[in-house]
């Protein structure tokens, strides 16, 4: 099967996401191309398939572009697969070219139901979008919901695919980069996208109570800041935690990313609300056990008690216990990381590759 991968974006979680199963999805048998951003961030990692930097909005490329359309003419796909959610507009105007050059099915991953930057012109947007696909793969039940009541997606469209290891490919491509960590350190990680529905401010507001039961323990917050990182920094100050909490507030390189995983003993996710997350699957083939809160898919993925812990939101007394009880009981950190490790074996990119192709056969022409 031809199979054109489309993801705007060329960095950061989708573009991961579409990496690895573009890569499963060759191995499977099948001839994949993928247009993807200017500045690609996974040009240089091993690749199955074939790919075009084409996208660049804000230096548009018209000789890339004619690429593009060629490329759609000859390739001739037989799916037309979209990937993320940052730009419905961008995404509504790609389905309008695409259709005049191509008369292959439509799919779509969309990974967030809204992007980061959503109001009443993007529901608008994403409710004429979503009307271009034959079928959309959602990564939570809870996605499922959503997509239904606010966009009026008919359920017989839906499937649901987890999110598998995002890092799978780093394996053995790289040496991981390890911070410089004091050693007897326990460390706890909170990684992604800096932005206000993380729920950063419980995770530093529950420190105080961490460190005074777990004084070795030291936070790390790492990922690119979407909000005025300037509050949490207060707050380190104010609650004298600078010893405590390292705040890295950027977009990290993957040698930097596999050393963050590789030295963390837990992975906190402390979410007001959101979608989903790449980093529980990420945590889990690390074999980390992660403490996340009652929101989002996070139940789709992680089974409490046995592959992970799950607390109410905006809880930090709540979060500090059972952060403490974690620390303390190391037999405790590998049962969960043990169980985890095997949740994963029915999350692999291959069993998703699987499914995605079953999809691609049932709506193929």
């Amino acid at each position: 099967m031809k199979i054109l991968l489309i993801s705007p974006a060329g960095k950061a979680g989708t573009i991961q996401y579409t990496h690895n199963l573009a890569n499963t999805l060759v191995q499977k048998g099948n001839n994949v191309f993928l247009a993807t951003a200017v500045g690609f961030e996974l040009k240089h990692f091993h690749k199955d398939y074939l790919f075009l930097e084409v996208f660049d909005r804000f230096h548009p490329h018209p000789l890339k572009l004619c690429r593009f359309f060629y490329l759609l003419i000859t390739f001739k796909p037989d799916i037309v697969h979209f990937q993320g959610a940052q730009h419905p507009a961008v995404y509504l105007f790609l389905c309008s070219l695409i259709r005049i050059f191509s008369k292959a099915p439509f799919v779509y991953t969309p990974q967030d139901v809204l992007p980061n930057n959503n109001g009443k012109l993007h529901v608008h947007i994403f409710r004429q979008l979503y009307k271009q696909f034959d079928h959309i793969f959602l990564n939570t039940k809870n996605n499922q919901k959503d997509i239904i009541e606010f966009f009026q997606v008919p359920s017989n469209k839906i499937s649901i695919l987890s999110i598998p290891d995002l890092l799978a490919f780093l394996k053995n491509e790289l040496i991981p980069k390890t911070p410089d960590i004091p050693k007897g350190k326990s460390v706890l990680l909170c990684f992604g996208l800096i932005e206000a529905r993380k729920g950063i401010h419980t995770l530093i507001q529950a420190m105080p109570e961490i460190v005074s039961q777990r004084p070795e323990t030291l936070l790390y917050i790492v990922g690119k800041p979407l909000e005025d990182i300037q509050p949490y920094k207060d707050s380190i100050s104010k609650l004298q935690l600078k010893n405590h909490v390292r705040l890295i507030p950027k977009y990290v390189s993957f040698d930097e990313m596999a050393g963050f995983f590789n030295c963390a003993d837990i992975v906190v996710l402390p979410y007001y609300s959101g979608w989903n997350s790449g980093v529980i699957s990420t945590a889990f083939n690390f074999k980390i056990p992660v403490i996340a809160t009652d929101v989002a898919g996070f139940k789709d993925v992680i089974e409490a008690g046995k592959t992970g812990i799950i607390i109410p939101p905006k809880d930090a007394k709540k979060l500090a216990k059972e952060t403490i009880n974690l620390l303390r009981d190391k037999q405790l950190q590998k049962r969960l990381a043990s169980h985890a490790v095997a949740s994963m074996k029915y999350n692999s990119w291959g069993n998703i590759a699987d499914k995605t192709i079953e999809i691609y056969n049932k709506i193929k022409k």
